[in-house]
């Protein structure tokens, strides 16, 4: 075989191919085409279009045609060939051997365009040709050759697809691909996790060199790396960012990332490829061995002259972005071309939305890792507009831009509304990442560190109406700035920071534009490469050296308990396996046939074969699921595709990476893991392979079955043998018995309700009224429920005119029907008497109420159980299901031959009761606190919690630190261990978590937490009331409104009032004052309302009732506010309670409570304080406000004495 002429170039070497084709028979022919064929990354065949290019040649296809065809007919076809083109046609027929049906086809008119094709089966033919996707009669169909045979029809249609992977181009972005469509995604050796965040999926692909030919910006060669960007947020969104990363492509900046391609395929799912960033985010930048000492400190001055360029280069972008001026110039690659101009980028505004140190990455110029360039990424998140900012104000247009991390939201972003996002909101976002440059420059990543654990969340502080830059924000900004302040003169990085402060983290009103801040930059990156002591010295070479004092760390970081504490009090969710408890449940059912269990030998039929090989039983158990390619024949599949997209998942994911933690299958993202699945190992496998599979079944029992009861019985038996609560002893061997009429115990509780429903105690079985001082046994259950709304919801009610019959009997068929069930519960249960509000509490009676009311904790706290109605909207409702729907599953075997069941996750009781109707309820949050132990009833399952944690009816465990902490029975004795600081935050939390609830009657707020607010007093050792602790009075003292809206004055009924300074007075959530701990002097200018010489000296707790004498907060320093500033600078860390306060700065006063501990680089000194104003009488003042003033605001030498109410 000999050479053919004119070699074709290769396109990744740019040498010559060398193609041998000479003298090959048709059999030969398509071998040696076979052979050019690969295998990409997903195991599919493709040839690349190096070959493809290579073999289609004009020499090498007259090679080809001259050797088959008679001469007058090669130039014709060689011509249809080239220019049709029909190259991918010829090919395809070479390698099915049936170049002879070429001359047809080119008379007919297919080439490869036509492809892909379908063959089109009719009866009497051997078929038609035509092109995939069209309709009969669209086009005209190509008849399949007559001595083509089910093989030939066969191959022709599955080999087409070889030589359809894309070539990516300039010309072309977008790529419509058949799900058949093989990707030229070269295989690896080792196969890379993707990649999960908020809104996509990101995997590490090699393109094939010879299908990558758009050149990136950044000059990156045609290399193989890639990174495939799948969009979970389905395809409208897709279409947008589509649109959006279009306008990209137009704008030659060098600082923004530039994409190959969009793909879409037939099943509707969307993808994008971008250049592979080799150095990872900005982040990964500052983290990097190499940077973490960052610049100042190491006197680099090359690399100084780096960072300058590159926050230039950064704004440049987004000036790009922007359209400021359609015509922009900045540098490109250095900062010696800073007048480089890329034309114009046309007539629509663009905006991105999400700038962070996470969206700007660091790749490599030229694949040069000592030359890096950043580059902002994740701009199709923003979204383009041919209008003006004005334009859309006018025309009330909303911009569709995702919300991006709140960390760098600017003040006038509001996530509620979704209001338009204007192109000053990138300059603020930009601010924040500049000023962590700054601090990464000054102090490596040391500082940074620093800078991530303060305590604030934003940048800025402040409500909907007074917003501001964030107290710590200034005490960074004011630390730098002192660092970088020297007798040598002015620095590059000083005048950076401070047009960070003057220009871009300002209000919107008075924040710069893109273009404004460019010209600013690049003044500096010119001054600084003319003039090395602009950059460095020696002086701020030796201040940023004094970082790691603790001075400074003390001064920026608020620490808030000690780590063991916070680690009790963590919000997390954690399921485990309840074994010993299981194999005592199943023995009970079994000895009472009562068991619901499932076969041993049932295996699930039809696993697809990556499901069948998945053993859950392994103890690393981890696997990565495709889920969409068989869920619609394979039942595990199935079940995994459903569970995840029930908990929000996108039906748009094929790969998802599991894991087993205990008795779940967890779902693996970088911002969480979930909980998607539960396993369970059968019942009749005592011997377990793994100690934290769970013993059970998939199968709850019905709603007040035997199975259920006997569960719950088991609860509590376990419970008050085992976990230690106290208050009176619950007699389980009564309980746990068949009811009988000699039940009876000497046991007395040593303060019984007033009223209790006898469950058993009339004729014939009747329910009724007794009293408690005559109830025969201390136990008792407890009615936690929601009445409703509605006046049709208050029925069944014990009233005047009724109380005493019902001492008699009380007409089951009267009450709703959450009282019914609840009656039904305890006695099957074996208890005789229940407590129900509305039945035990004689309604419309206000002294009876008053009486009651205040007991209601110690009701909650003796109950043996409480019975909590969580899916009930109202007490009609009812909370047992007639019947459950059946939790589907899927049977595997292990590798040890154990039936494991795969079922969905239901455990969530987060959901399912702290989030339900019935906790969002004032009066709940004191009756699950104070309760010994609880059975919720939710539309899910039931759920038994204690304070040894949760237990499912599903026989799983849950356990939780905060929820553990408020379902202990001794609430809050389990945090007398904790430091100050720790009871402090359990208090501020509790009395925030419980401001945030309803009541129909905003009067009860302070006596539906009275009794909670005892048990604190009692177990903290120290006086209190109205929602304030005296033992840490001035952090109680320091509430204020949530940022969201104001609170409003509730008008108690004469005789019950309550102070100004107690938050108990106002509807609506608060939250606190944030206060450094240990960096603040307590003034002491006022005296506790609690030890007033008119007080009890043993009383240790006041209520909000007529009783009491509503006591007064003693001030003897009320403070006028200073004129030296605006009302607006003085008043910018002060929350007002409600709304119009409308006073002049005159006319305001302050209680300074406490004022910040001198500390370096802190003036003047913070000082927290309380706003008043003067009161009804000359001698008092009523609060107004919380937070924080600057010492020269307040009037020091000016005050009086006055009684804060």
């Amino acid at each position: 075989m000999s050479n053919q002429e004119g070699p074709t170039t290769c396109l990744e070497t740019g040498q010559p191919l060398e193609i041998t084709l000479k003298d090959l028979d048709d059999e030969e022919l398509a071998e040696e085409l076979d052979r050019m064929v690969s295998e990409n990354y997903y195991e599919k065949r493709y040839m690349p279009s190096k070959w493809i290019e290579a073999y289609t040649s004009e020499a090498v296809v007259k090679s080809i045609l001259g050797s088959r065809y008679e001469p007058p007919l090669v130039p014709d076809l060689v011509s249809y060939v080239l220019r049709s083109p029909a190259k991918k046609l010829l090919l395809l027929l070479a390698l099915c051997q049936a170049l002879h049906c070429l001359p047809a086809m080119k008379n007919f008119g297919l080439n490869d365009d036509y492809l892909p094709v379908t063959i089109i089966r009719k009866p009497n033919t051997k078929g038609f040709i035509r092109k995939l996707g069209e309709y009969e009669g669209e086009k005209k169909d190509f008849p399949v050759p007559q001595d083509w045979n089910p093989l030939m029809r066969s191959a022709f249609e599955r080999n087409q697809w070889l030589f359809l992977a894309p070539v990516f181009t300039e010309d072309q972005f977008h790529h419509e691909l058949h799900s058949d469509t093989p990707l030229p995604f070269l295989p690896m050796e080792t196969k890379p996790q993707p990649k999960l965040g908020g809104f996509s999926t990101v995997l590490e692909v090699h393109v094939d060199a010879s299908h990558q030919r758009v050149t990136t910006t950044h000059g990156q060669p045609s290399s193989s790396k890639a990174a495939l960007k799948d969009l979970r947020v389905g395809l409208e969104n897709y279409e947008r960012e589509k649109k959006a990363l279009e306008k990209i492509r137009n704008i030659d900046n060098p600082h923004l990332v530039k994409p190959i391609a969009s793909l879409t395929l037939a099943d509707k799912s969307g993808y994008f490829l971008f250049p592979w960033a080799e150095g990872g985010n900005l982040w990964n930048f500052w983290g990097d061995e190499s940077n973490r000492d960052g610049v100042i400190r190491l006197g680099d001055y090359p690399k100084f002259l780096w960072t300058l360029s590159q926050i230039h280069g950064l704004c440049h972008a987004l000036v790009a972005l922007h359209n400021e001026e359609g015509k922009i110039s900045g540098h490109r690659l250095g900062i010696r071309d800073l007048n480089t101009d890329y034309g114009p980028i046309g007539d629509e505004n663009g905006r991105h939305g999400d700038i962070k140190p996470d969206n700007i990455l660091v790749f490599h110029k030229d694949g040069n890792p000592h030359d890096i360039i950043l580059c902002i990424a994740d701009v199709g998140l923003g979204k383009f507009h041919a209008k003006t900012t004005q334009m859309r104000m006018e025309g009330n247009e909303i911009t569709d831009t995702k919300t991006g991390t709140s960390r760098y939201l600017p003040p006038e972003f509001d996530m509620k509304t979704n209001k338009q996002i204007s192109r000053l909101h990138d300059v603020w976002s930009l601010g924040c990442v500049y000023l962590e440059f700054v601090v990464w420059a000054l102090w490596g990543e040391p500082g940074l560190k620093e800078l991530r654990s303060s305590t604030f969340t934003q940048f800025w502080q402040g409500t909907n109406k007074q917003k501001y830059l964030h107290p710590e924000v200034k005490t960074w900004i004011s630390t730098i700035t002192k660092t970088l302040s020297s007798i040598e003169g002015p620095t590059a990085l000083l005048d950076l920071v401070q047009l960070v402060a003057s220009d871009m983290l300002q209000l919107k009103m008075s924040r710069k534009k893109s273009k404004d801040i460019l010209p600013k930059l690049r003044e500096i990156v010119r001054k600084a490469e003319s003039n090395e002591g602009y950059c460095f010295n020696p002086t701020i070479q030796q201040n940023s050296k004094t970082f790691t004092n603790s001075s400074y760390s003390s001064m920026l970081r608020i620490p808030v308990a000690l780590p063991e504490d916070m680690n009790k009090l963590e919000d997390v969710w954690e399921s485990s396996s309840d074994n010993n408890f299981a194999n005592r449940l199943y023995e009970i059912l079994r000895d009472k046939a009562t068991a619901e269990v499932p076969s041993t030998s049932s295996v699930t039929p039809g696993l697809c074969a990556r499901c069948s090989r998945l053993d859950f039983c392994e103890p690393n158990f981890r696997s990565l699921i495709q889920i969409k390619w068989k869920y619609e024949t394979c039942q595990l599949c199935s079940l995994l595709c459903q569970a995840l997209k029930s908990l929000g998942y996108g039906d748009d994911h094929d790969d998802v990476e599991i894991y087993r933690k205990g008795p779940k299958v967890l779902a693996h993202t970088e911002s969480s893991d979930f909980p998607v699945i539960s396993i369970y190992m059968h019942p009749d496998f005592t011997q377990l392979p793994s100690s934290d599979i769970q013993l059970g079944t998939p199968t709850l029992p019905d709603d007040g079955s035997i199975h259920q009861i006997e569960l719950f019985k088991e609860w509590i038996r376990v419970c008050e043998k085992s976990h230690n609560h106290s208050g009176s002893s619950l007699d389980t061997q009564v309980m746990m018995s068949n009811i009988t009429d000699s039940i009876s115990t000497t046991s007395q509780l040593v303060d019984p309700p007033t009223r209790v429903i006898d469950v058993r105690g009339g004729i014939g079985d009747k329910i009724r009224l007794v009293l408690g001082k005559d109830m025969q046994s201390p136990v008792f259950f407890a009615l936690s429920h929601r009445w409703g709304d509605k006046d049709e919801h208050q029925v069944g009610r014990t009233l005047p005119c009724n109380v005493k019959d019902r001492f008699n009997v009380i007409n089951l068929v009267e009450l709703p029907r959450n009282f019914q069930e609840a009656i039904k519960i305890t006695k099957a249960m074996g208890v005789r008497y229940l407590w129900i509000d509305s039945l035990c509490i004689v309604q419309t009676d206000s002294d009876d109420w008053k009486r009651e009311a205040m007991r209601m904790g110690q009701v909650y706290s003796n109950a043996s159980c409480v019975l909590a109605a969580s899916s009930s909207n109202s007490s009609i409702e009812g909370f047992l299901k007639n019947s459950r729907e059946r939790r589907p599953y899927v049977s595997v075997k292990s590798s040890s031959g154990r039936i494991v069941y795969v079922c969905k996750n239901i455990d969530d009781f987060h959901t399912d009761v702290e989030r339900s109707i019935l906790n969002s309820r004032g009066w709940v949050l004191q009756e699950r606190a104070l309760a010994r132990r609880i059975i919720h009833f939710t539309k899910n399952q039931a759920y038994f919690e204690c304070g040894n944690g949760v237990h499912c009816e599903s026989l799983i465990k849950l356990n939780n630190g905060k929820a553990t902490l408020l379902g202990d029975s001794n609430f809050p004795r389990s945090s007398e261990s904790f430091n100050k600081t720790g009871k402090i935050v359990i208090m501020q939390n509790l009395y925030k978590q419980y401001s945030a609830l309803g009541f129909k009657f905003f009067q009860d707020r302070p006596v539906g937490i009275s009794g909670l607010e005892r048990r604190l007093t009692s177990t903290y050792d120290t006086r209190g009331g109205y929602g304030i602790l005296e033992a840490y009075l001035e952090r109680s003292l320091l509430w204020k409104r949530d940022e969201a809206k104001y609170l409003e004055r509730i008008q108690f009924p004469s005789g019950r009032s309550l102070p100004s300074w107690s938050w108990m007075a106002y509807s609506g959530t608060i939250a606190y004052v944030e206060v450094k701990f240990n960096e603040v002097d307590w003034t002491s200018e006022y005296v506790s309302p609690f030890a007033s010489p008119t007080q009890s000296s043993n009383k240790r707790h006041w209520e909000a009732t007529s009783e009491n004498r509503m006591p007064a907060l003693e001030v003897s320093k009320v403070r006028p506010l200073t004129t030296r500033s605006s009302l607006d600078q003085v008043l910018a860390n002060i929350s007002f309670d409600v709304a119009g306060v409308g006073c002049a700065l005159q006319d305001l006063r302050c209680v300074v409570l406490g004022k910040h501990k001198k500390t370096m680089g802190i003036t003047p000194l913070p000082c927290y304080v309380l706003m008043v104003k003067s009161g009804t009488d000359p001698n008092t003042v009523v609060r107004i406000g919380a937070g924080i003033l600057l010492e020269h605001d307040i009037c020091w030498d000016l005050y009086e004495s006055k009684s804060l109410n």
